[in-house]
This record gives C-alpha cells, sequence and structure tokens, in this order.
C-alpha cells in the first residue's frame, strides 16, 4: 500500500507559503485594518443579534436589520450601540501596535454624527460634528489617537438625520499600524474534523459569499485534517475551490491528538508565517470574524496569543466561554480574581464571564474590560508562529490540551487574551468516556503546573467516589476509579507505543460498562408524578437530590433515562467497585512522590516529531489533495497552475512522491498539451517511463 510521509506534507505546505504583503492595504508608512462596524451577517446566530431599533422624527422605536441600509426621516436618531456595531478598544490598547483609528461613514444626507466611550460606570461624548454627504459614494472619516481613549471602555456612535431625508450605507471603524510593526506573513488555518464535516462545509461557503473577504482570503492557507470514517458525501476540494486548501484524511487521534498532529506538521516550516489559527469542526463562525481576526493579527503584539468571545449555539447571544482560569487551586492569580470556592470543582476550568448576554446593557459594557486568562480552548484559539513552535512539543491528549499548550506558554512569559470583537458559536458536549479524559489529564496538567499534593488529591477523590457510591451512579464512579488506577500505571502511557491501544481499551471498558447499567425507561412513566423522582444529569458529579426520592439518570447524549437499581451484576458491583476504587487511591498516595516524578519527566522530555513520526508511519495518511488557485504565488514568484494533487493509500497507480508541478517541468510536451499531470501519468506516464 502506498503511503505519504509526514514531511511530504510539511514541504507541500512549505512550498506554497508565499510573499503576501501586497494583499494589505497601505495608507503611507500605515497598514489599514478594518476592526469592526456595520457588516452584513451570514449565519442566522449574527442576524439574530445584529438586529436593532431606530428612533424615527416622532421617537418611535423600530425594528431593523443591519443587513440593509438605514434609512432615516428628518430628526430620527440612530445608535450603533450593539456588540457587532461597538468597538471594544482595550484590546488593541493593550494587546496591540495601533496607533490611531478612524471611523469611516458612507451614506446620502446631512446628519449630526456624535461618538462616544463608554465604560462600566461612565458615557462620555469625544467627538461630535455635522456632516453633509453629497452622493454615495462619498466616505467622511473621523480620526482618534487610541491613547485619547480611556482604557477598559467600548466606542459606538449617534447619528441624527437633519435633513429631509437621509441614508447610511456603510459604517466601519478602521485601525492604522505603522507597516514595521504590522504582521504582514501567512496565515495558517487549522480545521481538525470528525463528525461535522457539514459545518466546516457551511462555515468556508459562507466565507467565500462574502465580498468584501476576499482579499483576506488570500492571505490564508487552510489546512483541513479529516479523521471521518467516511466521506460524508462532501468534497471540499471541489467545492471550495478558490480558496487555498491542503486536505489531509487519516486516522482518528481523538480531538487532542488531531489538533497535536497538525501543529506537529506546521511546526516543522521554516518560512515566513505570522500565524497559526485552530478552529473546531462544530465550531460556527461568522465571515466577519475573519475580517476583524486578521485586522488584529496584523496589528497585534508579539507576545500575545489570542481567541475569541464563544457565543452558545443553543442562544447566540449567550457567551458561553470567554477565557478561564485552572480552578482556585491550580491558578496562579488567587488574590487577583474571583473563583468558586467548592472544592470539587478546583480540579477544572472556571469560565469567566460566562453566561453574559450581550443584548443586555451591561453585559455589553461588561466585556469590553480587558483581563488577561490562563488559558482558552481549542474552539477558535490563534498563535503567532514563533510563539506556537516553543510550546508545541506536548504529549498526545485527548482533553485538556488547550490548557497544556496555553499554561507552558504562560511559563515562557507570553501573554493569553481575547478579542471582544469576535463572533464565534459552540454547543456543549461531554460524554461519560470524556469526563475520564477530562479528569485523567487534569491530573497531569494540574501535577505538572500546579504543584498537585497528596493531601489535596485524597480528599477530592475520596469526596467524589464516596458520593458517587452514594447516589448510585456506577458509571461516574468507574470512571473516576480508571482515572485513579491509569494515573498510578503511568508506564503504560508514557510508552509511546500504547497510546492509542490504552485509548481504545478505555474507551471501550467504559462504553461495555455503559451497555450494561443502561436501560431505557420511558419519560412518561418517570414524568407522571414528579414528586418520587428526580432526574440528574450522567455526569452531575454533586446532584441537588430531596430526601426519599428514588435517582434516575439522563445520558443526554443517547437520550437514555436509566435507574441505578435496575442494574445488578455479579461480577461489578457498586460496593465491589467502591472498595477497589479505595484500594487505588491508597497505593496513588503511597507512591505519590514517584508517581509525581515520572509524569513530569514524561511530559519534559516529550517529543512531538520523533512521535509523530512514528505513528503516522503505524497509521499512514490515507488521502491528501491540495488546490492552489492561480492567484498565488509560489517561492519563485511565478504564477502557478490551479491543480490538484491526489494522493490516496488505495491507489497503487500514483507514486507517494509524484509531484505534479515537477512532472511538467521534465515533461515540457506534457505542459505545452495542457494536459492535467496526474491523469497523464495514471494513462501514459507510467508506461512511457517518464521522469517525475
Amino acid at each position: 500500500m502506498n503511503s505519504v510521509s509526514i514531511n511530504k506534507i510539511v514541504k507541500l505546505i512549505s512550498d506554497n507559503i508565499v510573499d503576501i504583503t501586497d494583499k494589505f492595504i497601505y495608507e503611507k508608512e500605515f497598514i489599514e485594518c478594518n476592526l469592526s462596524g456595520i457588516f452584513k451577517p451570514v449565519r442566522p446566530e449574527m442576524r439574530e443579534i445584529s438586529n436593532i431599533k431606530i428612533a424615527d422624527k416622532n421617537f418611535l422605536l423600530k425594528k431593523i436589520n443591519v443587513n440593509d441600509s438605514i434609512k432615516f426621516e428628518k430628526n430620527a436618531v440612530f445608535e450603533y450601540n450593539r456588540s457587532p456595531a461597538r468597538l471594544y478598544v482595550d484590546i488593541f490598547k493593550k494587546a496591540s501596535n495601533l496607533v490611531y483609528l478612524k471611523a469611516k461613514f458612507r451614506g446620502t444626507g446631512i446628519f449630526r454624527i456624535k461618538i462616544f466611550s463608554e465604560d462600566v460606570k461612565t458615557k462620555k461624548l469625544i467627538h461630535e460634528e455635522i456632516v453633509n454627504f453629497c452622493d454615495n459614494s462619498e466616505y467622511k472619516t473621523i480620526s482618534f489617537d487610541l491613547n485619547s481613549i480611556k482604557s477598559n471602555s467600548s466606542l459606538f456612535t449617534n447619528v441624527e438625520c437633519l435633513s429631509d431625508i437621509g441614508q447610511i450605507y456603510n459604517f466601519r471603524w478602521l485601525g492604522y499600524v505603522h507597516k514595521n510593526l504590522a504582521n504582514t506573513g501567512q496565515r495558517i488555518v487549522l480545521i481538525r474534523i470528525y463528525g461535522n464535516k457539514s459545518t466546516v462545509f457551511e462555515n468556508l461557503r459562507n466565507i467565500i459569499l462574502v465580498e468584501d473577504i476576499n482579499s483576506i482570503l488570500k492571505k490564508f492557507l487552510f489546512v483541513i485534517y479529516d479523521a471521518n470514517e467516511f466521506d460524508e458525501g462532501i468534497n471540499l476540494i471541489n467545492e471550495f475551490n478558490s480558496i487555498k486548501t491542503i486536505y489531509i484524511k487519516g486516522k482518528n487521534f481523538g480531538g487532542g491528538g488531531n489538533a497535536s498532529l497538525l501543529m506537529s506538521i506546521v511546526s516543522r516550516i521554516n518560512k515566513n508565517i505570522s500565524e497559526i489559527i485552530l478552529i473546531d469542526d462544530d465550531c460556527k463562525l461568522e465571515p466577519e470574524t475573519f475580517i476583524r481576526h486578521d485586522a488584529f493579527v496584523t496589528c497585534r503584539k508579539e507576545n500575545i496569543y489570542s481567541t475569541s468571545p464563544v457565543y452558545s449555539s443553543d442562544d447566540p447571544s449567550i457567551i458561553q466561554e470567554f477565557g478561564a482560569f485552572w480552578g482556585e487551586f491550580f491558578s496562579f492569580r488567587n488574590n487577583a480574581i474571583v473563583v468558586q470556592t467548592k472544592r470539587e470543582k478546583s480540579l477544572l476550568p472556571y469560565l469567566v464571564r460566562n453566561s453574559r448576554n450581550i443584548n443586555t446593557e451591561y453585559d455589553v459594557k461588561y466585556i469590553a474590560c480587558h483581563q488577561n486568562f490562563e488559558f482558552a480552548t481549542f474552539i477558535f484559539i490563534s498563535f503567532p508562529f514563533k510563539i506556537m513552535k516553543k510550546a508545541i512539543s506536548i504529549p498526545f491528549f485527548l482533553r485538556n490540551d488547550d490548557v497544556e499548550i496555553c499554561l507552558r506558554l504562560n511559563n515562557l512569559g507570553f501573554e493569553n487574551t481575547i478579542n471582544p470583537n469576535l463572533f464565534v458559536w459552540h454547543g456543549r458536549s461531554h460524554s461519560i468516556v470524556s469526563e475520564f479524559y477530562t479528569i485523567f489529564h487534569a491530573l497531569i496538567v494540574n501535577n505538572m503546573y500546579g504543584g498537585l499534593n497528596k493531601q489535596y488529591l485524597y480528599t477530592i477523590f475520596m469526596e467524589r467516589i464516596s458520593r458517587f457510591s452514594k447516589i448510585g451512579n456506577l458509571l461516574l464512579l468507574y470512571v473516576y476509579y480508571l482515572t485513579i488506577k491509569n494515573f498510578v500505571d503511568f508506564n503504560s502511557w508514557t510508552d509511546s507505543s500504547k497510546y492509542f491501544e490504552n485509548y481504545h481499551k478505555i474507551k471501550n471498558k467504559i462504553i461495555n460498562i455503559q451497555r450494561l447499567v443502561l436501560k431505557r425507561i420511558p419519560f412518561e412513566v418517570i414524568d407522571v408524578n414528579r414528586e418520587n423522582f428526580s432526574i440528574v444529569g450522567l455526569i452531575d458529579i454533586n446532584p441537588a437530590v430531596p430526601k426519599n426520592q428514588k435517582i434516575i439518570f439522563y445520558d443526554h447524549l443517547n437520550d437514555i433515562y436509566y435507574s441505578q437499581e435496575e442494574y445488578l451484576d455479579k461480577n461489578i458491583n457498586t460496593l465491589s467497585l467502591l472498595e477497589e476504587s479505595i484500594h487505588c487511591l491508597s497505593s496513588l498516595i503511597e507512591k505519590f512522590d514517584i508517581i509525581s516524578i515520572n509524569w513530569k519527566l514524561f511530559i519534559r522530555n516529550f517529543n512531538h516529531i520523533l512521535f509523530w513520526n512514528k505513528v503516522t508511519h503505524e497509521y499512514p495518511f490515507e488521502r491528501l489533495y491540495y488546490n492552489i488557485p492561480k492567484y498565488y504565488t509560489r517561492g519563485n514568484n511565478k504564477k502557478s497552475e490551479s491543480f490538484k494533487y491526489i494522493f490516496s493509500s488505495k491507489d497503487t497507480i500514483l507514486p507517494f512522491d509524484f509531484d505534479p508541478e515537477m512532472y511538467l517541468k521534465k515533461n515540457l510536451d506534457v505542459k505545452e498539451s495542457k494536459k492535467n499531470p496526474i491523469e497523464h501519468w495514471i494513462k501514459n506516464g507510467k508506461k512511457e517511463n517518464r521522469r517525475y
């Protein structure tokens, strides 16, 4: 069977890293950046939170959509004060090299324009003038020195129509950074796909439909790793051949594993790359996020990596994640922040400002406040390339991989921050299997970075396994038993040859027990008289259950209700599992010092290049496609052909090191005939013993 080496993929990506400095907009010695403002939403989530109100001449409020140009009658007033139109400036003051801002308008009619600065407590008028737009092609700009604007504030605009009728067609906040301080290298977007190819398809389709994003897309190279077993009938290369894309299909190494593989691949490149952006496959993006994030990358300081607020897919205006700390026990900043005090939560992340609603006036002001965080998730995260290369050597993690790399960067002196001007949506997902890896890797991360001690560890796990036993949650009890057992057995995890064997073994064990204990109960039976039942989540660590009530567990992923009392098995029961868990915990405490040292040595000595070379040799890539549109230039600055290289491990005709461009160079007659080099090799080249 043919295969393609990881080095071949590295070379392919490296060959398509180009000089993109001519893709930026220059104004004398400065580069112009599109920061925020009114735009045309593509995603329905964005349309919902972009609906805004305008007061007519009688001061009656009516709803409008920013997707349309805004029409005014005389004395009508409109405020660009919703989140999409505001500009949160503190992120630019503290995390970028921006020098000044411009508010840019296009319209017809006469308007009084007011610019306000607002923080949590105060609102201040910082500019007012009357503007007469002669025709709809005329732009009016208002400039601001960034340092003149108060910290922790956001900017918004109030316009009043002074003519009989008026119209606003466009409004933008623009930023200007000196070209010598701008980041003008290639941006690489990494997307790992497992089960959500349709969401990736929708994101890419929406992006290419936005007219003013074309010049920005030319700065991006998309590298997609597809770990799906099946193709789902979607060919991303064929559908989006105007986007510079490299598509790899291979085995599934888990969420963290797939991310680590992609980062290991790009970290080997030595070319002018500014940014590595990692996006979850089930993350929904507004195309405007690409525009605003590209602007932020252009002006951002070199020592900062960043992320976006993550909104809830179920409720688009609610913030799901806005940065995080590792909890009360772990945080280096205990004295500076308010953290949860419940001891059982301290092994897990503490999400800051989640559940905020950007439709609420106070919350819109509140999220403008700048703050650095210990880590951000890989739902949407962006690393300056030089920073990422310094911290990429992370072990194979299925959960908390994002935490580990962020904490490593923090220890190197880099800062994590959030750009509140961006929009990303994500749905929550957590299973009993992921609970194991969440807690298991939490132990490893805390041990490495947080100074985990055995007394704390003993107290936490004794509380949890006792509680699970008491309420009869055999599945969660079993998961925590496996967590302790595998943390003790560090030798099987520090041997890289056993990683995937362990992963599948643990997963299958949990699933088999889950099948054994789960029994579907008709919801109608449970819900007839709720006084006798208390329904709790399958992975609810500390459910509030009234006395004298029977517990019904609910598995939300499989939509199954079950009662622990429905299950009795001679091999595994609550009492024997509790005893075994306590035994494992005692063994961990007894050997804690040596176990802790060995885990730390493993983390410090892990070599991602050797690891992934070995893994991809044992589990070779199945397919490799790429598409480079004609408007891109290669390293030799000559126009490249727009073709697709196709590798398939199931196709033994095409050599794994076949290079279509080199084939054309060595076979000028094929080039002159303008035949597809791949098709020519398959039909004629091999028989004719052509060079490639």
